[in-house]
């Protein structure tokens, strides 16, 4: 049996049952955090407020950006954040700073970004902090990515191309014993040894790093739909976020918009419909229904 996908789906699960990818619908499981920006700071999967990030600029107001804006200065969906380095701005997410430490156990932070321009070294796109904390950074004076995951510390083979939007997504991973940094859906760096994230008092920072002051290592360029969770999304998850450079995002991930008990990005994935509740149907005929697929 062979599930029907969309045309742009990789041959890798052209191939795979319906069955096969069904966890890729746990993307509410773990979440800690996730903030789309679509013209505000709110934090979108927690809710209530507790989460929401603050603006911090030396010079200036926040800009957002929209899809479509040209090459280095657009969105990735929607809107998203444009951080310019020279004015050393970020934003520092409020609430309780442990939501997003997982100290001693797993980590998965996804997010787009561009680059529109080195300006220092270690730039951080996110970070929790210096040591043993996590953090997604350029690499000293390089234009490679480096990963700090409680431990081992890769860095990606492939260089990021300025002015042009990637997906990256950095995995702890305490069973494997490794922290990996995968770039626009491929794995770029690995490193193994014994993870063991820390435990500070540090608020976490998109676009600087909160373990090095307030002025320097920041971001130069767009950030878009920023996501942590406290495990390993699997290989099919992660080929969701990227699918084949079109992407989903978290938040399509996590909705059910037709209440059918599926999200709407598993059916999406699957050529299912979205907004008719299919959920009774057996679209690749072996017996289940989409929503026993869905649960399998």
């Amino acid at each position: 049996m062979k599930l029907r996908t969309l045309t742009r789906l990789s041959a890798l699960f052209a191939a795979l049952p319906l069955a096969a990818t069904a966890q890729v619908t746990a993307f509410n499981n773990d979440i800690r955090g996730y903030w789309n920006f679509d013209g505000d700071l709110t934090e979108d999967a927690i809710g209530g407020g507790t989460y929401d990030g603050t603006f911090t600029s030396n010079a200036g107001d926040l800009e957002y950006v929209n899809t479509g804006a040209g090459a280095g200065i657009e969105a990735k969906f929607g809107q998203a954040i444009r951080l310019e380095g020279s004015k050393w701005e970020h934003v520092t997410i409020g609430g309780d700073e442990n939501q997003f430490e997982s100290p001693g156990g797993d980590l998965t932070v996804s997010l787009w970004a561009s680059n529109n321009g080195f300006i220092d070294n270690w730039q951080a796109m996110i970070a929790k902090g210096e040591g043993a904390a996590w953090r997604i950074a350029r690499r000293a004076n390089g234009q490679n990515v480096a990963f700090a995951g409680g431990g081992p510390e890769p860095t990606s083979s492939t260089n990021v191309t300025l002015n042009q939007l990637h997906h990256y997504l950095c995995t702890v991973d305490t069973t494997a014993g490794t922290a990996n940094i995968y770039m626009d859906g491929v794995l770029v760096g690995s490193a193994s040894g014994t993870p063991n994230l820390n435990n500070n008092t540090l608020p976490l920072k998109i676009g600087a790093n909160p373990g090095v002051g307030t002025m320097v290592r920041s971001w130069n360029g767009v950030i878009d739909d920023v996501a942590v969770w406290s495990r390993v999304l699997n290989e099919p998850e992660r080929f969701l976020l990227f699918n084949g450079g079109t992407g989903f995002t978290v938040a399509d991930l996590r909705t059910d918009t037709d209440s059918d008990g599926m999200g709407d990005g598993w059916e999406t994935f699957h050529g299912l419909t979205v907004g008719t509740d299919d959920s009774a149907l057996d679209a690749d005929t072996d017996g289940l229904t989409n929503l026993q697929e869905f649960q399998a």
